[in-house]
């Protein structure tokens, strides 16, 4: 998979870049493994997951709030590197 190499931040910033749910952290520096992913991930999803139903319910109805909520959801685990490294994922 490629990536966009946003400039700055060394080998340590590339390895965050680098990491995904398929090649998590610990592949490259040993830092993280995939039971931290996915329990980090489960506590963002425990974060958010009401905020965003309630966000999408006004704009989609119900049924197309957790339609959305999922998809929103789905995206992140999918760019969990990148969501880790934003300072406000949800907006």
């Amino acid at each position: 998979m490629d990536r966009i190499d946003r400039g700055g931040g060394g080998a340590a910033a590339r390895q965050r870049r680098d990491a995904t749910p398929e090649r998590p952290r610990d592949a490259l520096d040993g830092a993280v493994t995939d039971d931290d992913l996915h329990a980090a991930f489960a506590v963002f999803v425990a974060d958010v997951e009401p905020r965003l139903r309630r966000a999408y319910i006004g704009w989609c109805g119900v049924d197309g709030a957790r339609d959305a909520t999922v998809a929103a959801l789905g995206w992140a685990w999918e760019h969990w590197a990148d969501v880790t490294d934003l300072t406000n994922p949800v907006g």
